[in-house]
């Protein structure tokens, strides 16, 4: 329901992640928009675009394998159909699977349940708007209180006869300050204006001295401003969570110190206000910004459950948590999705390459890729995502990106009469490498962070693998934490990838890619 949906949390405001509202004459009407305006914005890209011609919605991919034979794709869909595709983008999403916590006992429980991404509105009535008018007499629990709680909880507490709330960890919670979009702005726009402020909000997040005015100014940027405040300056190129742990620590600690007086300041019981303060680095765990969160535990029918151990078990009838036990008419698990596991079970597709080898084989001792789009083995196949890419806040941003980029590619084999392009083994290597170097320096900060997705539950030590042999024996120490691997990205931020991209493309050469033209005469290999 809310995280799929998207109401408004841990997000960037509208005006820079909505795409390609300039191409389509669109201005939002928030700050922060809620979903029926996201999904009714979804469908103006494909009317605009004239991609309800050209796709098949309501279809998933169940199997996708390479026939070198033709150099196509053969992909089979759950609806039993079978195409044929010259080139294959997968874009499944990062946090796309549902994960259910491994408590003693969840099977024997015998009420109402459902996760958050699967919401049961027959159960709750009401809408992704809220007004759930069907559990006035439900005792209801919500375990977890991530970036997808902190928008469902509200809603929970003003319709339910009870809400307890199941809290291990709490999430940090600024202000949203949302507002209704000002007329008189929106009409001076000049051309060119989200782009500017999609590239103003990157240049803040990564500390850039020539971003020297902040468009955006919301939660996001305010840590920013908290270190120019102190002259903390950030050199170029460094790593994120480097500098973070380097340069930012004063600045991190103002910000967090403003979001625990924040929980002093709206809620009443002290002892509550007290649980829901986080106590760790602001970028330890995803930030959340809401503005009726906090407030929600001032009613009297809303129970906050803290215990850093989390839940003990789950009953036939409720939840133990602290010894105590909680009987409940429904649990809704608002606890994420799974990270980190293999990639063909979260896409849930099948995926071959040459010779039928899968992308579970392939990456079984980590993933290997050129730029996060090219993988050896996998021809015509380009990745979007986070995996050793670019990764901004406002991810719709990089999507955006690395989609004009993969149409950029495909433009170019058509205009060059290349029929595969594939990342060679060597230059996916050395980039998995460059990443692998960079990331190995947040791994210190992570370890440091209270327990999360973000740094294996706080297991990192214990889930640390071999250095590939002979590779970075230069730098850094022998071993890498099984998370760098699995979730890598260009540490040196959004802005530099896309640099790095941007001259790769100026040589000319396609180096790091292997080449085969639709002329087998002309057969030939290019290293990009």
């Amino acid at each position: 329901m809310f995280e799929a949906q998207t109401l408004t949390c841990a997000r960037a405001e509208s005006y820079i992640y909505m795409p390609l509202l300039e191409e389509t004459g669109y201005i939002p009407t928030e700050k922060y928009a809620k979903a029926p305006e996201l999904q009714e914005h979804a469908r103006r890209i494909g009317r605009h675009f004239g991609l309800y011609e050209k796709s098949i919605f309501q279809t998933e991919a169940r199997e996708l394998e390479w026939d070198d034979s033709v150099s196509r794709w053969i992909i089979k869909t759950d609806r039993g159909d079978t195409f044929r595709a010259r080139f294959f983008a997968s874009a499944s999403g990062p946090l796309n699977m549902p994960k259910l916590p491994g408590v003693e006992g969840i099977e024997q429980y015998k009420g109402h349940y459902f996760h958050t991404s699967r919401w049961d509105y027959d159960y709750t009535g009401g809408s992704i708007l809220g007004k759930l008018d069907k559990i006035g007499d439900k005792k209801i629990a919500i375990i977890g209180t991530g970036a997808t709680a902190i928008q469902a909880v509200p809603h929970l507490g003003e319709g339910a006869k009870h809400l307890y709330v199941f809290q291990r960890t709490p999430s940090s919670v600024g202000w949203r300050n949302n507002r209704k979009t000002d007329p008189e702005w929106a009409k001076n726009l000049k051309p060119g204006w989200q782009a500017e402020r999609q590239e103003n909000f990157l240049k803040i997040m990564a500390a850039d001295p020539s971003a020297t005015e902040d468009l955006i100014d919301d939660g996001w940027t305010a840590i920013t401003k908290v270190m120019r405040q102190k002259g903390v300056d950030v050199p170029e190129g460094t790593p994120i969570f480097a500098a973070f742990a380097q340069a930012m620590e004063q600045a991190d600690y103002d910000t967090m110190e403003s979001i625990r007086k924040r929980c002093e300041d709206v809620v009443k019981d002290t002892n509550t206000a007290e649980s829901l303060k986080p106590w760790y680095r602001q970028l330890c765990k995803r930030p959340c910004f809401h503005d009726e969160y906090l407030a929600t535990f001032n009613r009297p029918n809303v129970t906050l459950v803290h215990d850093p151990k989390g839940i003990e078990r789950i009953t036939e009838t409720g939840i133990v948590s602290g010894g105590q036990h909680y009987e409940v008419d429904c649990i809704v698990y608002s606890t994420g999705f799974e990270v980190g596991t293999g990639y063909e079970r979260r896409s849930n597709f099948s995926l071959k390459g040459r010779n039928g080898i899968t992308i579970t084989d392939s990456w079984a001792d980590g993933p290997r890729t050129l730029h996060g789009f090219h993988c050896p083995d996998f021809p015509n196949m380009f990745l979007i995502s986070s995996l050793q890419s670019g990764f901004a806040s406002n991810f719709t941003h990089m999507l955006t990106r690395q989609g004009r980029w993969v149409a950029e590619m495909v433009k170019a084999c058509k205009d060059r009469g290349i029929k595969t392009i594939e990342a060679n083994k060597d230059a996916a290597e050395e980039w998995t490498n460059i990443i692998v170097q960079d990331q190995w320096m947040s791994a210190t900060f992570q370890q440091e962070c209270t327990p999360g997705y973000y740094n294996l539950e706080g297991q990192i030590q214990q889930n640390m693998i071999t250095k590939r042999a002979g590779k970075l024996t230069a730098s850094g120490p022998t071993l890498i934490p099984r998370l760098i691997k699995a979730l890598g990205m260009y540490a040196k931020g959004p802005l530099l990838f896309c640099k790095v991209l941007e001259d790769w493309v100026a040589e000319g050469e396609l180096k790091g890619l292997d080449l085969t033209y639709e002329d087998k005469s002309e057969s030939a290999q290019a290293h990009l």
